[in-house]
């Protein structure tokens, strides 16, 4: 039933307009009851690892979610209060998500994720980094003809002049909210979190943590991607 589904998802959220929506309505209920099985498994090994808006990107050992159901049989959506008890996960990564939800949104997250988070648990994330964007705009032109010409490959409306990579950073692929590495802490520190830590895109004190991103990974992309990590007390 999944495979089909699976199918019929991937040729048709792309072509039909809507259907997205429609398929991620129809999906949920299983997909959940599919979520909370898998939820309950990972939790007898005692290390859950909670990857939310997984896309395509699969990781081994963890619970790899996402609200499409031609991404992922896991429903999850991490706009809303977590299916999960207080303090049973090890880690949570999300990549490239919370732009593309309004910043109280961004802050739910944050929260549930500290709630459900062992003491000592990790949340990383990975986002746009605007800063990055608005200095290569203003002193790096270089940068900026590279990240325009990625961005036609792409197929993006605004590539063409250089203000174009702030113009995509904000409009393309429905982003909602940006973020620069201070922003980013502060909401973090405001959670709750401790020992908030900027890492490279790929490095981790937490072997669990390296080499997980995969959006557009070893690209110039690399540049302009923020990716915090952040700590639940004891």
């Amino acid at each position: 039933m999944y495979k089909a589904i699976l199918a019929l998802g991937r040729f048709a959220a792309n072509k039909i307009p809507g259907f997205r929506g429609v398929l991620k309505t129809a999906w949920r209920p299983v997909g959940c009851l599919w979520f909370k099985a898998a939820y309950r498994s990972a939790c007898k090994t005692g290390d859950v690892r909670l990857h939310v808006a997984a896309a395509t990107n699969r990781l081994d050992g963890w619970l790899n979610t996402d609200i499409f159901p031609h991404l992922s049989p896991l429903f999850f959506d991490g706009t809303h209060p977590f299916p999960v008890r207080e303090s049973t996960v090890s880690y949570i990564f999300s990549e490239h998500f919370i732009e593309h939800i309004p910043r109280r949104a961004a802050q739910a997250f944050f929260r549930e994720s500290l709630r459900v988070l062992k003491p000592g648990g990790v949340l990383r994330i990975s986002t746009p980094d605007a800063q990055a964007l608005a200095e290569a705009y203003l002193d790096h032109p270089e940068q900026v003809h590279l990240l325009n010409e990625r961005n036609r490959g792409l197929g993006y409306q605004y590539a063409s002049y250089p203000i174009d990579i702030l113009n995509t950073a904000f409009k393309e692929d429905f982003h909602v909210c940006l973020y620069d590495a201070q922003t980013l802490q502060q909401l973090l520190g405001e959670a709750g979190f401790r020992d908030i830590t900027r890492c490279k895109v790929g490095e981790s004190r937490y072997a669990a943590l390296s080499g997980i991103e995969r959006h557009f990974v070893g690209t110039i992309e690399d540049e302009f991607t923020l990716v915090m990590e952040a700590t639940k007390p004891p």
